[in-house]
Order: C-alpha cells, then structure tokens, then sequence
C-alpha cells in the first residue's frame, strides 16, 4: 500500500513481472511551487514508474532488458534498520546495487523512499511494540540517516519521501481493523518533527532535492472527503493534543511578548504564572530558589534551539546539611524541549539551587507547583 501521494494516483497492472506501474501527475503536488523551482519545472510532469523491492536481483533476472527500458521513472524504498544495523555502523552495499542496476537500466527519476524499520539499538521504548516504527530515542539518529543517503545518492536522485502511509499510525483505521500500521506514534503529533529534520539534513545534501511529504491518509473509505483529518491536525500549532512545547516569537519591528499560563495541576493544585521570554540563549543559567519538599514539585525546562543535539550539564547545589553537590549531563535533540523533574534527579525534602552549563547556547527556565503549609498553591 505504498504510495507518493496517496489517493492521487491511479494503479496500472502492468505485463511486466512482480512490479506495479503507477501514473501520477505532479501538478498538485508542487501547486504552490515557482515555475522553474531549483531549476525543475515539474507541474505538469507526467510520470509513469516503477515500485519494486529487489529490482537487481528479481526484477532485473526475471524481465528482459526490452520491457524494463519501458520504465523510467523508479521508486526504492530505504529502510533505515538495513543501511544501519548497528549504532555507528553503514552499510550502503543493497541500495548501491539496486541504483546502479536502475541507472544501467535507464532513468529519467528516482524517488527514495525513507522510512523504518527503526535500527533496534535506536528504537524508543516509550512506543512498546511500536517502536520498530515509531520515531528514535534521538531524532539526531534520524537525522544523520538521512543526510548520509542523501549525501550518497543526491547526484542521481530527484525525489525523497518521508515514511510511508503516516496516516496508517498505531490507532488508525487499519490498526483498529486489520492490526496494520506503517507508523508507530501519532501522526499529528509525532510525525512533523520526522519531516522538518529530514527536509534540512536533505537539502544540506542535495539542494535540488524534491522532499516529499509522507501520505497522510487515514482511511480505505472511497469517498474523496473522508480520512483527511490528519492534514489539518499536523500542521495545527493551536489545536495538537498533549503537547510539551517551547517556542520562538520573532518580529521585524519591536515587540512585547510575555506567555501566561493557567492550571489545575495534579487535579488539585491551581494557580497561574507569567514569565517574559529569554531574549537569546546563553551557555550558562542559575536558579537560586528551589525546593522538592513534600509539597513541592521542581521542574526545569530548556529549550534547544539548534539543528543540532547538544549536551547541557546542570549542578544540583543544597542547603546547609542536605548532602554533596550533584552533577549530571543530559542530551537536547535538535530544536526541542527537554523537561526534567528535578525531585526525581535529587530526592525529596531538599533546598537546592542549580547551575545550567554548555558549549552551545540555549534557553532555561524554572516553574515550580506547590501546595504552602495547606493554605496557599499555585506556582511560578
């Protein structure tokens, strides 16, 4: 059930062996996109290609050279488990096969095809039996993937897609009624950082690049209108359920911005706080104040706003007889929050104060909950 665009193509069974051709018109697709975008003009590209697992040792033995220069367009889907097995370990030689068979045969387009399984030294066991498909414990991982097969093969690849059928996620329509998923976490809410990472590490690669956004279509209902829900949930920054964010407010003229927030904590701690915005990064922070007393809870939330993962070291300081100072490192994905619930790093019952330290800028902040004596809660 792979596709590039989902319902905007129509299957034709072809004569030749173990293959499905598919026609697609690409007008759609690049609507918004200049005429001669990166020096393509594929609007109006009428394209008739080829998807097919094992072209050189399959399709290529089995379909005489005749019939295969028929087709010219071709689509290789990547799996990211099989070009890197082990942390720290690639292995190309599958994929350099397959498109060197393909270009021998003759091409007029590539499109790669990028997805999981994930590598099961990267797998996140936050998504359980999930995790084979579902995004990495890093996403820095993810995104060295992708710069690597781009870096390989951008010379002779036109199109990239990102993952398969995203709308098929662990409860979707096809997991709900068939036990089928190609993607392991929630589309609306998973999936969007998986496509930022990969059109950068890409178009780091391979400026030319078409980058291609996974299907999002969630059901097998023929009617055009149904399943498109996930478009609008994706990209909506306001309406995303149960998300921990941070975020960057910029302007060309001058601005005051500050964020307010109101809550019932715990369903039973309410209260609000506002804070002005940090107005850059810096390698270093202090909180003076913080207590994980019994009836507090500590948090601290950083933000990092690079393309990149950086490591943040915090020092845990206490109150007279409370014990040794504490140090501990933790690592930030590319353009993320990282939330640590410092009652948990230190222990209850403890006055502490903390310094944040790293080589590359980032921001920090401190809320605290509590409930004071049984009189006052709120945070701040």
């Amino acid at each position: 059930m792979e596709s590039w665009l989902g319902r905007r193509f129509k299957f034709l069974i072809s004569g030749l062996s173990l293959c499905f051709a598919l026609q697609i018109t690409l007008a759609a697709l690049v609507a918004e996109v200049p005429a001669q975008a990166e020096g393509r003009d594929v609007r109006n590209w009428s394209i008739m290609g080829l998807d097919i697992r094992d072209y050189a040792a399959e399709f290529k033995v089995k379909v005489p050279i005749s019939e295969r220069r028929l087709v010219r367009h071709h689509k290789v889907v990547v799996n990211w488990h099989k070009v890197n097995p082990r942390q720290g370990v690639w292995d190309f030689s599958y994929y350099d096969g397959e498109i060197s068979s393909i270009l021998a045969d003759g091409s007029s387009s590539i499109l790669l095809l990028l997805q999981g399984p994930v590598p099961s030294w990267a797998r996140d066991p936050y998504y359980g039996r999930f995790s084979d498909k579902a995004p990495p414990r890093n996403l820095a991982w993810w995104r060295e993937f992708c710069s690597r097969i781009a870096a390989r093969y951008g010379s002779v690849v036109d199109f990239y897609e990102i993952w398969n059928e995203v709308g098929f996620d662990r409860d979707g329509e096809a997991m709900r009624n068939f036990n089928v998923y190609h993607f392991g976490g929630q589309a609306e809410t998973d999936y969007l950082p998986l496509l930022q990472l990969a059109y950068e590490a890409i178009k780091e690669q391979d400026p030319t690049a078409l980058v291609i956004c996974g299907d999002m279509i969630t059901t097998n209902n023929p009617d055009p209108r149904a399943g498109t829900d996930l478009y609008a949930l994706l990209f909506d920054e306001v309406g995303r359920p149960g998300q921990d964010i941070s975020l960057m407010v910029e302007s060309k003229g001058k601005i005051v911005a500050e964020r307010p927030m109101y809550f019932n904590y715990m369903g039973s701690w309410d209260g609000g706080h506002d804070v002005v915005g940090a107005l850059q990064p810096s390698t270093e922070w202090y909180f003076a104040e913080g207590c994980t007393r019994r009836t507090f809870d500590m948090w601290l939330c950083l933000q990092n706003p690079h393309n990149k993962s950086i490591q943040v070291t915090a020092t845990y300081m206490f109150g007279p007889n409370q014990g040794a100072n504490v140090m501990k490192t933790y690592t930030l994905s590319p353009t993320s929050r990282f939330t640590i619930k410092v009652d948990d790093e230190v222990g209850e019952e403890k006055d502490v104060s903390v310094k944040l330290t790293s080589s590359d800028p980032f921001i920090a902040e401190r809320p605290m909950y509590f409930h004071y004596n049984w009189k006052w809660t709120g945070g701040h």
